[in-house]
């Protein structure tokens, strides 16, 4: 992806993570691994990968799937007016701060309700560069 595309918005967060949250799941919507960024307060932002998509249920799916004529209008209409957002978990790899790049972990976590993106072909390669978070990653649960 060379432009940056608006994923969700931060749920949950700690210093080693986040949760994003979005109401369906577009064509472009970051896959496994994709790099992604959410601003921090001052001047820099937290660069993570996804490592899950969670498709949360309902109380009206649970409903549905009892249904014995469930139509494709029906599904389509619930997919389209979801209640429970899509949760996509993001691995914290590194921060920006300032111009500089740095592949260990934040001092804060990205606040709730902060926009997340997904990185231009030049931050992957800009972030890529060096392999320092390949230890975060692999320490990762």
């Amino acid at each position: 992806m060379s432009e940056e595309i608006e994923v969700g918005r931060v749920l949950r967060a700690n210093t080693q993570g986040f949760t994003v949250g979005c109401l369906k799941l577009g064509l472009d919507a970051p896959v496994f691994g994709a790099l992604v960024k959410a601003p921090i307060r001052g001047d820099g932002g937290i660069y993570g990968l996804v490592y899950d998509v969670t498709i949360q249920d309902d109380p009206f799916v649970r409903q549905l799937l009892a249904a014995p004529n469930l139509s494709d209008e029906t599904i389509l209409d619930q997919r389209q007016r979801r209640q429970a957002p899509y949760e996509i978990s993001i691995l914290v790899v590194g921060h920006l701060m300032g111009n500089e790049v740095r592949r260990f972990l934040p001092p804060q976590p990205p606040e709730t309700l902060n926009r997340v993106y997904t990185c231009s072909q030049d931050e992957v390669r800009r972030f890529h560069q060096r392999f320092d978070h390949f230890r975060t990653i692999l320490q990762a649960r």
